[in-house]
């Protein structure tokens, strides 16, 4: 999925697993994010992804007791929607607010195909993935 721009499967695992990890989503997300550095380099992007990950793990640790498909493929969308504008915070700090509404304007378009990704992603996988989590926590060998 690499070749799509913003059509990836992380934003559909953060959510499942903030729902089934518990509390411990936080340490997932924290190897996730120190992976995707170690993987692709700490640049500035990767500042994003220090708080990024986590408001998505958090925003669904509040919700984990909902279990309705739609509201997790509209929270997905949401996020994807919303990625581009959270990704400028660190721009703040090292620009102007004239290019951070340029940069937040220009990433329109990805933050559409993001919402797209994360809809068609959810509203396919997201009910196998739930039933697989159920089924790994349930899991109890040598009983």
């Amino acid at each position: 999925m690499a070749s799509l721009p913003n059509f990836e499967l992380v934003s559909l695992l953060v959510i499942v697993f903030s729902r089934y990890a518990g509390d411990r989503i936080f340490l997932i997300v924290s190897v996730f994010v120190l992976l995707e550095g170690i993987t692709y380099g700490f640049g500035l992007w990767w500042i994003s992804y220090l708080y990024i990950w986590f408001i998505l793990a958090f925003v669904t640790y509040l919700f984990r007791k909902v279990h309705h498909l739609f509201f997790w493929v509209v929270l997905a969308g949401l996020f994807g929607l919303c990625f581009g504008t959270l990704t400028a915070i660190p721009y703040l700090f090292i620009s102007n607010l004239d290019f951070v509404k340029a940069y937040i304007i220009a990433g329109i378009p990805f933050d559409i195909a993001h919402a797209g990704g994360n809809i068609i992603l959810t509203a396919i996988l997201y009910v196998p993935l739930t039933k697989t989590m159920k089924t790994v926590i349930s899991f109890k060998p040598f009983r």
